[in-house]
This record gives C-alpha cells, structure tokens and sequence, in this order.
C-alpha cells in the first residue's frame, strides 16, 4: 500500500470499519511509513480532544430562531419580472419587439409620416393578395393531385395480375 491509497482509506481506518485485510495492510504502511503514522496521531489527538468536550444544548429559543430560518427573503413581482426578462430565451423575442417599437416609432414620428404609412399599408395588402393567391392555387393543386391519385388507384385495382408469370 502507499500513502495515497492509505489516504483513500483514511477515515475508515480512523472509525474502525475497515476489512481485516485492508487494515493489515494499512497497518504494515504505517509501520514503514512516518508521515502518514504522524497524520493518525494527529487525528486521533483530535479525535480525543474533541471527545472531552461537553455536549450543548442550544435552548428551545435558538432552536425556534434556528427554524424560523427559511432562506432567502422572497422575491419582489419586480424582481421576478426582471430574473424572467434575464433568461436567454427570452431575449430573441425582446430583440424583435425592440425592432417592431423602433420602426413604429419611426413610422409614427416622421414627417412624411401619412405617405410612408399609406405606403406600408399597400404594401402589406398586396403580400396578403399574394399569400391568398398562392394558397387558392396549392388548394387546386392539392385537389387535383387528389383526384389523379383516386383515378392511378380504380385503374391499379382493375388490372389483374398475369397468371404464372410472364407467357410468351
């Protein structure tokens, strides 16, 4: 055994609680080994200073004090609001909505205000023209892939499979 593993072992061998053969074996290392005889009596020094002191009973008034204790005081509403508004989650959807204040501010407060306003409004009506153009057109689509599909199918399950293979 060397000092590390003596070490691994240490407080076992300091309880007693350890197998006969490892505390053989502790014991052969302590026999060749100063600095590790010198760190159990020590500890057993302690061991035994410790041993001689009283037993304290804390009192029911510092025991109720002691359990009064809960932790921490309790978050504010604020503090909580700001703890949520500091998750990294978050912080994607503040950027966008710091975007969307800052360009309505924009479109609020400028001069040619009406005109650019008037401007986006046409705008976000032609892409909702568009959008509804693209879904009328997937909705023929889809309608007409159905109805390809039904007609591949009733013309797969009328045809009837060669008996025996392929006959020449």
């Amino acid at each position: 055994m060397n000092c590390r593993e003596f070490r691994e072992i240490f407080s076992d061998y300091l309880e007693g609680t350890l197998e006969e053969r490892l505390r053989l074996e502790a014991d052969e290392h302590l026999a060749r080994c100063a600095d590790c005889s010198a760190l159990v009596e020590r500890a057993g020094a302690n061991i035994r200073l410790l041993s001689g002191l009283p037993d304290l009973d804390p009192g029911d008034d510092l025991l109720k004090k002691l359990y009064s204790i809960a932790g921490p005081p309790e978050k504010t509403a604020w503090q909580r609001v700001f703890d949520f508004l500091g998750r990294p989650s978050v912080q994607p959807l503040l950027t966008a909505l710091t975007v969307l204040m800052i360009f309505f501010t924009f479109l609020a407060g400028h001069p040619d205000g009406k005109a650019l306003r008037k401007s986006f409004n046409r705008e976000l009506h032609e892409g909702y023209s568009q959008i509804e153009r693209l879904y009328a057109k997937t909705g023929k689509f889809t309608s007409e892939v159905g109805n390809m599909a039904g007609s591949v199918f009733g013309t797969l399950k009328t045809l009837k499979p060669e008996e025996g293979g392929n006959k020449k």
